[in-house]
């Protein structure tokens, strides 16, 4: 006997019900979480990128980093849900570019260029 869920049950398998605010508080509450996280800024006072940079600096940096993430590549769309605040530690620039199919480089010019509005 199997057990499905009521999201499976009615076809929307890996479904998540997130609102706005939701999405919001998520990546609001990574930003203050990530105090610990120290920001590597260049002598000219720009936010350094790289491709172990994670996610959490990112949003720290910036918290609308998400948002325009997520205009460069719809993949990036999962950035939005409340797993944010566990994995935005651990996920690093190289691990989000594989995980949505960019080049790594290519990431790391547009991020730099937004965080650093360049």
């Amino acid at each position: 006997m199997v057990n499905v869920g009521e999201s499976q049950a009615t076809g929307n398998i890996g479904a998540t019900a997130n609102s706005g605010t939701q999405d919001a508080t998520s990546v609001n509450t990574v930003a203050k979480e990530s105090d610990d996280e120290a920001l590597i800024i260049d002598a000219n006072g720009a936010f350094t990128v790289d491709e172990k940079t994670t996610l959490s600096k990112l949003i720290k940096q910036s918290p609308e980093i998400v948002d325009y993430l997520i205009s460069l590549n719809p993949k990036f769309e999962k950035l939005k849900s409340p797993m944010v605040k566990i994995m935005a530690k651990v996920a690093t620039v190289e691990m989000i570019a594989q995980r949505a199919d960019v080049d790594v480089h290519d990431l790391i010019r547009n991020i730099d260029a937004f965080i650093n509005k360049k």
